[in-house]
């Protein structure tokens, strides 16, 4: 557990190898030459006022979750791999850098504001929950995108070479996007 005021900056980089649970509530910053390796299996959680702030390279190698009530901030790299599953994240995302689902599925489950890329070849991203806005900066590439749930609003490229699939929620291209 991180808790307390302030913000801790990790120089030297993160490594999350336990199988328990870890709780984030003060601020976590990655900076953009480092990297943090998640292999764990127990989830992140991060509760306000917490928030993480990847801006280096973020490699989740486990099917582990990341929740909670506080927010991811990504201007960097995250790269959910070497995952057989479902990697869920309930808590707000921001993508402004670059997330690469490189094997099986990343489902987001709660509010999130992007301008950054999302690439989900031979994978399926989902989006499952909350309001997603994917402003006109943002690119979509992939295999595979399911809206499970939540408002979807999609104002940049958007290149999925498989399916896209809908069961509940609303999606809307804004005419600002480009489906190809």
């Amino acid at each position: 557990t991180m808790s307390g005021t302030g913000t801790t900056t990790a120089n030297g980089g993160i490594a999350f190898t336990t199988a328990f649970g870890k709780t984030l509530t003060r601020g976590l910053v990655l900076p953009a030459t480092k990297s943090a390796v998640y292999t764990g299996t127990g989830g992140l959680v991060i509760n306000n006022p917490g928030t993480f702030e990847n801006s280096g390279t973020f490699d989740h190698q486990t099917d582990a979750s990341i929740s909670g009530t506080g927010t991811f901030n990504s201007p960097g790299t995250f790269l959910p791999k070497t995952s057989a599953g479902n990697v869920a994240i309930s808590c707000p995302f921001n993508n402004t850098g670059t997330l690469d689902v490189q094997t099986g599925e990343l489902s987001l489950q709660d509010n999130g504001a992007h301008t950054g890329s999302f690439d989900a070849t031979g994978a399926l991203l989902r989006f499952s929950g909350g309001t997603q806005t994917l402003s006109a900066a943002t690119t979509v590439t992939g295999t595979a995108v399911e809206v499970t749930n939540g408002t979807i609003t999609i104002g940049g490229s958007y290149d999925v070479t498989g399916t896209t699939a809908m069961t509940f929620g609303n999606l809307t291209f804004a005419p600002t996007s480009t489906v190809t």
